[in-house]
């Protein structure tokens, strides 16, 4: 009766190990080193970083078939793009808001309870929509800019 001791791979399996072990010690130093130099805490770098490779991906899956397809073409879509950037930035804004300023939601007052819930002006609604509505008036003015041109 033979023993299986799960090695038959020799040293592949450990190799492999090695290799994903190396990969996740890079992902993680990345986040860190991202959230370090924003100012933010790891678990909002996290989903910053997962949002921008996305729409990287996004962008360049778009570079590469849109010219298969027209309504897909980077001229037509990197308006999008430049959302999606946007968008996924907002939970960085979220944080900042939280640590910034009396009244902020990191603020105690003598009770050891939250004061408020008010936040920054960079993190309200209407900042948030403010950045989304500058990129279409961007993408309108180019628009039309380069339809005169033809």
């Amino acid at each position: 009766m033979s023993v299986n001791s799960g090695n038959e791979n020799g040293g592949n399996n450990s190799f492999v190990k090695v290799v994903i072990a190396c990969v996740a010690a890079f992902m993680f130093f990345s986040v860190w080193q991202f959230s370090s130099w924003f100012g933010i805490d790891m678990p909002t770098g996290g989903e910053i970083i997962i949002g921008w490779i996305v729409t990287t991906v996004l962008a360049g899956a778009i570079l590469r078939f849109g010219n298969k397809y027209k309504q897909i073409r980077f001229k037509k879509t990197w308006p999008i793009i430049l959302a999606l950037f946007w968008l996924f930035f907002w939970p960085a804004l979220n944080f900042w808001s939280s640590k910034a300023g009396p009244g902020s939601v990191m603020s105690h007052d003598s009770s050891l309870e939250l004061t408020s819930l008010n936040t920054q002006w960079f993190s309200t609604w209407y900042t948030k929509l403010g950045g989304l509505v500058i990129i279409a008036a961007i993408w309108g003015f180019v628009k039309i800019f380069f339809s005169r041109k033809e």
